[in-house]
Protein backbone atom coordinates (compact mmCIF):
# COMPACT_ATOMS: atom_id res chain seq x y z
CA UNK A 1 0.00 0.00 0.00
CA UNK A 2 1.38 3.42 -0.84
CA UNK A 3 2.05 5.29 2.36
CA UNK A 4 1.45 8.55 0.55
CA UNK A 5 -2.26 8.78 1.32
CA UNK A 6 -2.51 8.33 5.04
CA UNK A 7 -5.33 7.22 7.24
CA UNK A 8 -4.46 10.28 9.36
CA UNK A 9 -5.48 12.59 6.49
CA UNK A 10 -8.75 10.76 5.95
CA UNK A 11 -9.54 10.74 9.68
CA UNK A 12 -8.87 14.48 9.83
CA UNK A 13 -11.10 15.14 6.82
CA UNK A 14 -14.02 12.75 7.44
CA UNK A 15 -13.88 11.96 11.16
CA UNK A 16 -11.81 9.72 13.38
CA UNK A 17 -12.23 6.04 12.31
CA UNK A 18 -15.63 6.64 10.77
CA UNK A 19 -17.00 4.45 7.97
CA UNK A 20 -16.78 7.49 5.68
CA UNK A 21 -13.08 7.96 6.54
CA UNK A 22 -12.37 4.30 5.79
CA UNK A 23 -14.34 4.44 2.53
CA UNK A 24 -12.43 7.55 1.34
CA UNK A 25 -9.11 6.08 2.43
CA UNK A 26 -9.72 2.93 0.36
CA UNK A 27 -11.00 4.95 -2.60
CA UNK A 28 -8.10 7.45 -2.59
CA UNK A 29 -5.52 4.72 -2.09
CA UNK A 30 -6.91 2.89 -5.14
CA UNK A 31 -6.93 6.11 -7.20
CA UNK A 32 -3.32 6.82 -6.23
CA UNK A 33 -2.24 3.30 -7.14
CA UNK A 34 -4.21 2.79 -10.34
CA UNK A 35 -4.96 6.19 -11.90
CA UNK A 36 -2.45 8.22 -13.86
CA UNK A 37 -2.43 11.63 -12.21
CA UNK A 38 -3.91 10.16 -9.03
CA UNK A 39 -1.59 12.24 -6.85
CA UNK A 40 -2.98 15.49 -8.28
CA UNK A 41 -6.53 14.28 -7.71
CA UNK A 42 -5.78 13.49 -4.06
CA UNK A 43 -4.09 16.87 -3.58
CA UNK A 44 -7.24 18.58 -4.85
CA UNK A 45 -9.47 16.50 -2.56
CA UNK A 46 -7.33 17.14 0.52
CA UNK A 47 -7.00 20.83 -0.32
CA UNK A 48 -10.78 21.13 -0.58
CA UNK A 49 -11.22 19.32 2.76
CA UNK A 50 -8.59 21.53 4.40
CA UNK A 51 -10.20 24.75 3.17
CA UNK A 52 -13.49 23.70 4.79
CA UNK A 53 -11.94 22.50 8.08
CA UNK A 54 -11.33 24.49 11.24
CA UNK A 55 -8.96 24.33 14.21
CA UNK A 56 -7.01 21.14 14.90
CA UNK A 57 -8.65 19.33 11.98
CA UNK A 58 -7.33 21.99 9.61
CA UNK A 59 -3.81 21.80 11.13
CA UNK A 60 -3.74 18.04 10.68
CA UNK A 61 -4.89 18.33 7.07
CA UNK A 62 -2.34 21.07 6.34
CA UNK A 63 0.44 18.83 7.70
CA UNK A 64 -0.73 15.97 5.46
CA UNK A 65 -0.99 18.33 2.48
CA UNK A 66 2.56 19.58 3.06
CA UNK A 67 3.87 16.02 3.15
CA UNK A 68 1.87 15.11 0.06
CA UNK A 69 3.08 18.14 -1.91
CA UNK A 70 6.70 17.45 -0.97
CA UNK A 71 6.48 13.77 -1.94
CA UNK A 72 4.29 14.09 -5.03
CA UNK A 73 7.25 13.70 -7.39
CA UNK A 74 7.67 10.13 -6.08
CA UNK A 75 4.02 9.10 -6.48
CA UNK A 76 3.89 7.67 -9.99
CA UNK A 77 2.52 4.37 -8.70
CA UNK A 78 0.69 3.32 -11.90
CA UNK A 79 3.97 3.68 -13.81
CA UNK A 80 5.85 1.72 -11.13
CA UNK A 81 3.26 -1.05 -11.26
CA UNK A 82 3.45 -1.23 -15.07
CA UNK A 83 7.23 -1.63 -14.73
CA UNK A 84 6.79 -4.33 -12.06
CA UNK A 85 8.58 -2.22 -9.47
CA UNK A 86 7.72 -2.50 -5.79
CA UNK A 87 5.60 0.34 -4.41
CA UNK A 88 5.72 -0.55 -0.74
CA UNK A 89 8.58 -0.69 1.72
CA UNK A 90 8.28 -4.40 2.54
CA UNK A 91 10.71 -5.49 -0.17
CA UNK A 92 13.29 -2.97 1.01
CA UNK A 93 12.82 -3.89 4.67
CA UNK A 94 13.27 -7.59 3.89
CA UNK A 95 16.41 -6.79 1.88
CA UNK A 96 17.84 -4.82 4.79
CA UNK A 97 17.15 -7.71 7.12
CA UNK A 98 18.82 -10.35 4.96
CA UNK A 99 21.63 -8.16 3.65
CA UNK A 100 22.59 -6.22 6.76
CA UNK A 101 21.06 -7.54 9.95
CA UNK A 102 21.73 -11.23 9.46
CA UNK A 103 25.41 -10.62 8.75
CA UNK A 104 26.51 -7.50 10.60
CA UNK A 105 24.50 -7.77 13.80
CA UNK A 106 25.61 -11.16 15.04
CA UNK A 107 26.56 -11.62 18.65
CA UNK A 108 29.81 -9.87 19.59
CA UNK A 109 30.33 -8.18 16.24
CA UNK A 110 31.52 -4.61 15.85
CA UNK A 111 32.41 -3.06 12.52
CA UNK A 112 34.33 -0.01 11.39
CA UNK A 113 32.64 1.79 8.50
CA UNK A 114 35.14 0.52 5.88
CA UNK A 115 34.94 -3.11 7.00
CA UNK A 116 31.17 -3.11 7.22
CA UNK A 117 30.89 -1.52 3.78
CA UNK A 118 33.23 -4.13 2.30
CA UNK A 119 31.10 -6.96 3.69
CA UNK A 120 27.88 -5.32 2.51
CA UNK A 121 29.27 -4.77 -0.98
CA UNK A 122 30.23 -8.43 -1.33
CA UNK A 123 26.97 -9.69 0.19
CA UNK A 124 24.91 -7.48 -2.12
CA UNK A 125 26.73 -8.91 -5.14
CA UNK A 126 26.07 -12.44 -3.93
CA UNK A 127 22.42 -11.90 -3.07
CA UNK A 128 21.66 -10.08 -6.31
CA UNK A 129 23.33 -12.82 -8.40
CA UNK A 130 25.84 -10.34 -9.83
CA UNK A 131 28.96 -11.93 -8.32
CA UNK A 132 30.37 -13.37 -11.57
CA UNK A 133 29.98 -10.15 -13.54
CA UNK A 134 31.25 -7.92 -10.73
CA UNK A 135 34.20 -9.95 -9.42
CA UNK A 136 36.61 -9.02 -12.27
CA UNK A 137 35.89 -5.32 -11.67
CA UNK A 138 36.07 -5.59 -7.90
CA UNK A 139 39.22 -7.70 -7.79
CA UNK A 140 40.99 -5.44 -10.30
CA UNK A 141 40.70 -2.61 -7.79
CA UNK A 142 42.73 -4.58 -5.26
CA UNK A 143 45.56 -5.55 -7.63
CA UNK A 144 48.12 -2.82 -7.39
CA UNK A 145 51.76 -2.59 -8.49
CA UNK A 146 54.19 -3.00 -5.61
CA UNK A 147 57.76 -1.82 -5.13
CA UNK A 148 60.43 -3.80 -3.32
CA UNK A 149 63.60 -2.09 -2.29
CA UNK A 150 66.84 -4.07 -2.14
CA UNK A 151 68.60 -3.71 1.16
CA UNK A 152 71.77 -5.55 0.10
CA UNK A 153 74.08 -4.89 -2.80
CA UNK A 154 75.39 -7.58 -5.16
CA UNK A 155 78.16 -8.51 -2.66
CA UNK A 156 75.62 -9.11 0.13
CA UNK A 157 76.59 -5.96 2.04
CA UNK A 158 73.78 -3.82 3.49
CA UNK A 159 73.37 -0.52 1.76
CA UNK A 160 71.27 2.54 2.35
CA UNK A 161 70.73 2.97 -1.34
CA UNK A 162 67.48 1.45 -2.50
CA UNK A 163 66.71 0.19 -5.94
CA UNK A 164 63.00 -0.09 -6.64
CA UNK A 165 61.76 -3.19 -8.43
CA UNK A 166 58.22 -2.94 -9.73
CA UNK A 167 55.95 -5.95 -10.07
CA UNK A 168 52.81 -5.59 -12.11
CA UNK A 169 50.97 -8.24 -10.12
CA UNK A 170 49.41 -11.43 -11.30
CA UNK A 171 48.29 -11.72 -14.87
CA UNK A 172 45.30 -13.90 -14.07
CA UNK A 173 43.28 -14.24 -10.96
CA UNK A 174 41.07 -17.26 -10.50
CA UNK A 175 37.57 -16.20 -9.53
CA UNK A 176 36.67 -17.77 -6.19
CA UNK A 177 33.42 -19.59 -5.79
CA UNK A 178 31.36 -17.16 -3.72
CA UNK A 179 29.49 -20.01 -2.00
CA UNK A 180 32.73 -20.92 -0.23
CA UNK A 181 33.09 -17.44 1.29
CA UNK A 182 31.95 -17.17 4.92
CA UNK A 183 30.06 -13.95 4.20
CA UNK A 184 27.69 -15.80 1.87
CA UNK A 185 26.11 -17.51 4.88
Amino acid sequence: MPASISKEACDAAWGESTPESKRYFDRLKTKLKETDGGAKLILRVLHFQSSNAKGNRRKRLEAELTYFRNQQHRMYYPDYIRLNLPIASGVMEASCKTLVTQRLKRSGMAWAKAGGQAILTLRSLIQSNRWHSAWPLLSADFRKPIKISKLRNSKGIKTHKTQPITFSGFQSVRMPDYRSLPLAR
